[in-house]
């Protein structure tokens, strides 16, 4: 038997062969609400697994089911994590007049638009948009100015004029609201990540235990409930079950940059992708309603 060898079969055949070009997979939805958020977003083409990762994400800071309203836009990125599954890395929102942003990191913090690991200390805002003069400083011996007796003054008060617009600040459930001999009427919210924030003597709540409130949503009109000597806001901040002190946490890190890590500068970047990417595919969305 003959065997026959040609030099030009065998280049052919040990030539690297031309792949088949990769079907890009697309990983960047938006839309806008109609009747359901639910099924809008299930409009876009993901699957009900990945609306379950969007709503995981998102509802200990943001209960979409709730706040979400027909006209609203959204934008959001998935991703593939370590177990090869599709999940929600980032989630952009934008109502008439406020957006909401959060992002999935790989070391499995959570950040938002800023590069700060939700809900920290690091993140919280001011109760009001105004500034108004402290008139009483968190203290472990202060003397009360109704009893006269040496007692701790577990939070600041703001002089704020009566009905002075109260706002959460961070995103959190809450989880009392009620009217108190010495406090007044007050809320409780509790925010994630060991931290609690308490608002005390206030004219008018605008929130029901249970709710979910986004940072910056007004909570309550400020007023002079309760024992006081005056119109006042009074805030505390609990972290790990301590009270500590509210006023010197803004002092702290009011002004602080975040860390300029992998993770908060994927986030920034993500927050203006996501931003852009509404803006461009859907230009309506720049319009307020």
């Amino acid at each position: 038997m003959s065997f026959f060898w040609s030099e030009s079969d065998d280049a052919e055949s040990m030539a690297p062969k031309q792949s088949e070009p990769l079907q890009e997979v697309k990983s960047v939805f938006s839309g806008q609400v109609d009747y359901s958020f639910i099924s809008s977003v299930l409009d876009t083409g993901v699957s009900s697994n990945e609306v379950k990762s969007l709503l995981d994400l998102t509802t200990e800071y943001f209960n979409v089911l709730n706040k979400s309203s027909k006209g609203d836009w959204f934008a959001f990125k998935t991703d593939i994590d370590t177990n090869n599954q599709t999940i929600v890395r980032a989630f952009y929102y934008r109502q008439s007049d406020e957006e909401f942003f959060v992002y999935r990191g790989y070391d499995n913090n959570i950040y938002d638009k800023d590069g700060f690991q939700f809900n920290s200390l690091k993140s919280l805002q001011m109760p009001f948009k105004n500034h108004y003069r402290i008139s009483s400083s968190f203290s472990l011996k202060r003397r009360h100015p109704v009893t006269h007796r040496l007692a701790p003054h577990y939070g600041t008060d703001y002089a704020t004029p009566v009905g002075t617009q109260v706002l959460a600040i961070a995103s959190g459930k809450v989880i009392r609201t009620r009217y108190d001999h010495f406090a007044g009427n007050y809320i409780t919210i509790e925010h994630g990540n060991g931290i609690v924030s308490r608002y005390m003597h206030l004219l008018k709540t605008k929130v029901k235990r249970g709710d979910f409130v986004n940072v910056g949503d007004v909570i309550a009109l400020s007023g002079n409930t309760g024992r006081t000597t005056g119109p006042h806001l009074h805030v505390e901040l609990i972290y790990n079950g301590v009270p500590i002190d509210f006023a010197k946490t803004q002092r702290q890190y009011g002004d602080v940059k975040p860390l300029l890590t992998a993770q908060s500068l994927d986030a920034v970047d993500t927050f203006e992708a996501l931003k852009s990417e509404l803006e461009t595919t859907h230009p309506m969305s720049l319009t307020r309603r």
